[in-house]
Parts: structure tokens; sequence; C-alpha cells
């Protein structure tokens, strides 16, 4: 930042100038210098480098291995779409849908893998290197377990497969964390937002919501295959799952505008509402009571995100509107007539009503007690 022409600068800076001895010259270098800090371009260091080469190595092969174990175990017997139908739970999402998000989910992360491979922009790679980093094909290397785990069906490889899903989740949010503090989507950077962001979203999302607590009530065994009562075992962990969920997601939705989550939280949802083996009515029906907090749920999260979208673009107005309080018109002193041949009291005096009482019905009426000397 430079300084300004010495005759435009007030006393005291003068004085201490003058008393330390620094020219003007070299206070404006030094504030040149700074600003050329400041603008300097983004670099990588040795090591960042060597993680982004690596980086562009692993995660391929970490979605590779992940859509290989997810095409085994379709086609094997018994397959993925038989264990989840034939172990529902209050978190079982129809195949179909969870088929879907799976699809779209491994299509964002072959797109992030074609981005670290072939962005030359420096802020871009920082992003990916300290964004995601390794961390994202670990976490395909555990959905790739979990699901080899899941088709196996013990009691062990269940527990294996919540202990998988909660790494998975931790590792996620450390990503979401560091995305959202150092590298928060701009318009500058769309691929960033599209294909680094919107991957971790999805993944974080749909363990968060769905998988883990599906898995850890199969792990406990509350699934409709050991009996209606196991099933209802489960029904209040369920509730309070979905409370605070709600929750979360309303307060998320609400503070950041996020479309991204909106969507697929709202689709997770759907999907498990849309359970054939658990429908909304009809005899196999989910509890009631589960069924109205989660449509209350994607309602109030609908309106968290419609209604800050509304105010802040100005479609929305709320206005406060004040009662405009006047005085009333002075009403006349009223005449009091007073009957031939009776005395008045000299105790009751009628004061006329002044005019900063002018809006009062109730007329006042002062009282003189004679044994307190009139007052």
């Amino acid at each position: 930042m430079s300084v300004a022409n010495p005759s435009a600068r007030s006393e005291a800076e003068v004085l201490n100038q003058e008393a330390l001895h620094i020219p003007p010259q070299d206070i404006d270098t030094e504030g040149r210098r700074h600003e050329d800090d400041s603008n300097e371009p983004l670099t990588l260091t040795q090591g960042q480098r060597k993680s982004l080469v690596f980086l562009q190595m692993n995660t391929p092969v970490s979605l590779l291995c992940c859509i290989a174990t997810a095409l085994f175990v379709t086609l094997i017997v018994p397959s993925i779409h038989y264990v989840f139908r034939n172990q529902p739970t209050y978190f079982t999402m129809a195949p179909r849908m969870e088929l879907a998000y799976f699809a779209v989910m491994m299509v964002f992360q072959i797109g992030f893998c074609l981005l670290a491979l072939i962005t030359p922009n420096p802020h871009t790679q920082l992003c990916i290197v300290e964004g995601t980093g390794s961390r994202l094909a670990i976490e395909n290397y555990l959905i790739a377990m979990w699901l080899f785990l899941r088709v196996m069906d013990t009691s062990a490889s269940l527990r294996m497969g919540v202990l998988a899903l909660a790494v998975i989740l931790i590792m996620s949010i450390i990503n979401a964390v560091v995305l959202r503090t150092k590298y928060q989507p701009r318009w500058v950077h769309p691929f960033e937002f599209v294909l680094v962001h919107i991957p971790n979203k999805l993944i974080t999302v749909l363990v968060s919501q769905v998988l883990f607590w599906d898995t850890l009530m199969l792990a406990w065994g509350w699934d409709r295959s050991n009996g209606r009562e196991a099933l209802a075992h489960g029904l209040w962990i369920a509730i309070f799952v979905q409370v605070v969920m709600g929750i979360v997601l309303a307060v998320w939705v609400a503070q950041t505008s996020d479309v991204t989550v909106y969507v697929a939280s709202m689709f997770l949802d759907a999907a498990v509402l849309k359970f054939h083996k658990m429908p909304v009515i009809g005899p196999n029906s989910r509890p009631f009571v589960l069924t109205a907090i989660m449509c209350v749920s994607m309602t109030v999260r609908t309106v968290c995100l419609v209604v800050p979208g509304l105010l802040k673009h100005g479609c929305l107005i709320i206005c406060h509107t004040h009662r405009q309080h006047r005085p009333q018109e002075a009403q006349p002193d009223a005449v009091i007539e007073e009957p031939a041949g009776q005395e008045s009291d000299p105790a009751v005096v009628y004061v006329p009503t002044p005019a900063a009482d002018a809006n009062e019905n109730t007329r006042l009426v002062q009282q003189a007690d004679p044994s307190y000397g009139g007052l």
C-alpha cells in the first residue's frame, strides 16, 4: 500500500517519520512488495505434486474397484438386490433408486478423476490435493468392502460393515470441512464445485442419512426377517435419527442454501418411502409416526431452501405495520346540576380533563380527605 504525498500527510505522521528516519521512498517500496506478494500465483510444493500424481493414479483404481465389486455382488446369488429386498429395515431404500443414486455418484467421481488428470489450474490442483486427497480413494475402497460384507450377511460381516461406513463418514466430513473453510465454491471455479464438492457431498449424505443406520440395525438384528417384534425394537431409534437428521439438514440448507444436499437428501427420503416391502399405506406399511416425521422433515427442508432465497433476492418482503395512535378529541366537561336545597359534598371535586389525558374515557376524580388536610 503506497503512502500519500508528504504534503498531504498529517503532522503526526511527518513527525513519526522524521523521528524514525524512514524516507518515504522506502515505505512505498515496502508497500509495493507486500502487494506483489499478495498477487503471486499459487504454486504446489514438491510434496503436494507427489500427492497429486499418486492421487491421479490411485483414485481411478479405487473407482474401478468399487464398480467391479458392485457388478460382482449384483450378478452372484444371493445378489445385493435380493439381500436388500428380504431384510427390510426402517432405512432400507428402493433398490432401483439406490442403484440410480450410486450411478450418479460414480459419474461425478469419473469427472473428478478426469479433472485431476487434465486441469492446469494450481488453485484446482490444491483444492483436489488438500480438499479430498487420498481420502476419496480410501472411501471408494471401503464402499467396495462394504458391498461385499453386505452380501455375506453374517453378524461379523455386518459389524465390520458398520465400522467401514463409520470411517467413510468421518473422512467425508473432514473433506467437507476442508472444502467449506478453505475452498468455498465460487463462480470463477465452476469445475471445482461440480467435480470436487458434489461427489463428496453425495457420499456424506448417503452414508449419514441411510446406509450407516440401515447397516447398524441389521447388525443389531432389528429387521423384518427376524420378525415384526425385532423390527419394532428399532422404531424409537429410527424416530430419533429422523428427527435429528431433519433438524441438521434443515439448518444446513437454511444457512448455506445448498441445493446439492437438499436434492440428495430429498431423493434418499423418497427412496426410503418408495420401498415396496414397507410402503406408506398397506398391510405391511411403516408406522404412521415415522412417515409423518419424514414428510414434515421434507416440507421444512423445502421451506428452509425457498424462503431464505426469496428474502435474499427481494422476491419476498416482510412488512411490519405499526398502529398509529391518535388522541381522541377532548370531551367537554360534564355539567353537574345539583338539586335545589341540597349542598354539595366538599370532599369530592371534579377536575376537568387535561389535554394530555384527553384520550381517556374515564373522568379523573380527585378526592380531598379532610382528615389529611384536604390533600
